[in-house]
Order: C-alpha cells, then sequence, then structure tokens
C-alpha cells in the first residue's frame, strides 16, 4: 500500500478507531520502493540471492522448490521492470514505516522474551546458523546469511 498512501492512512485511521491493543507489523526489509532503477535492481539482486539460497538449503524436494520459487517471478519483474502506477511491488525498510506511525501517534512496544526465544528455536531447527535474527530498535529482524529478509514489529496507539 506504500504506492497508495491515502489508502494506507484511511486504513491506520480506520485501526485506530478500532482501539486495538496491539498490531503487529511482518514486512519485506528491503527497499524495493526507490525511483532509482540501478538501486532497486540492487536491493532485488541481495534479496531475492538470499530468498533463493534459503530455499535452496532448506527444502530439499527440487520440485516444492520450483513451484515456491516461480512464485517471486512476478514480484522480480514488477521491481525490475515495472515504472510509474505499474509498479506495485514497493516494499520500504523499517525506518519509513517508524516514521509513517509515527505521525499517527503509535509507538513501537518491546516483543516478549518468551517469543524472541521461541523465534531463536525455530530458527535454530530451519536453518541456523545461516538463519540470523537481528534486532532493529525494538523490531526483529529475520535474515538469511546476513541479508535482511523481513521484519517483524509490535505497535500500539499512544
Amino acid at each position: 500500500m506504500i504506492s497508495r498512501p491515502s489508502c494506507l492512512e484511511n486504513l491506520v485511521r480506520v485501526m485506530r478507531t478500532l482501539s486495538p491493543c496491539v498490531m503487529v507489523v511482518i514486512d519485506v526489509e528491503a527497499n524495493h520502493n526507490s525511483p532509482s532503477l540501478v538501486n532497486r535492481f540492487i536491493d532485488a539482486l541481495f534479496y531475492y540471492s538470499a530468498i533463493f539460497d534459503c530455499l535452496e538449503t532448506c527444502m530439499k524436494q527440487e520440485m516444492n522448490r520450483v513451484l515456491i520459487e516461480g512464485l517471486f517471478h512476478e514480484g522480480i519483474r514488477n521491481i525490475v521492470v515495472a515504472e510509474g502506477s505499474e509498479r506495485v511491488a514497493r516494499s520500504v525498510k523499517m525506518e519509513v514505516w517508524r516514521a509513517f506511525f509515527a505521525r499517527f501517534r503509535m509507538v513501537e512496544i518491546n516483543l516478549s522474551n518468551a517469543a524472541l526465544f521461541q523465534a531463536s528455536l525455530v530458527a535454530k531447527k530451519y536453518g541456523s546458523p545461516p538463519c540470523t535474527l537481528d534486532r532493529n530498535g525494538k523490531c526483529l529482524t529475520v535474515g538469511w546469511k546476513g541479508t535482511p529478509i523481513h521484519s517483524l514489529s509490535a505497535w500500539k496507539f499512544s
């Protein structure tokens, strides 16, 4: 929804009226929103290289892996080929979300120690040491061999 800021702002306003105790945000941790094709291409190259390396390492059954890899085809094409309103794949990093949520008086809250412990157990089971868990402020970033893949954060309205 980054490509349609008014829709995103309306969504946050509606959520505020619902008065949730907490909002959990899981997003791609990459900058696929750059106006520069070169920057988008380089970021997409590193991001999808890490994704495909992870799939190859974690999924030994080639048939299933090939099917999953095929799902990424449209996103890659959209990031690299499309321009203007045609480009809908516009992931941004956590810093952009922090600035956006601050406009709506949302504050980032700590993830519980139990949640962080559970995440470390899953990482160890499915790919440690290549699977990395890092903290970015109060956010948890899941990566592959040091390349950030996804961010997970929790927010509340102040």
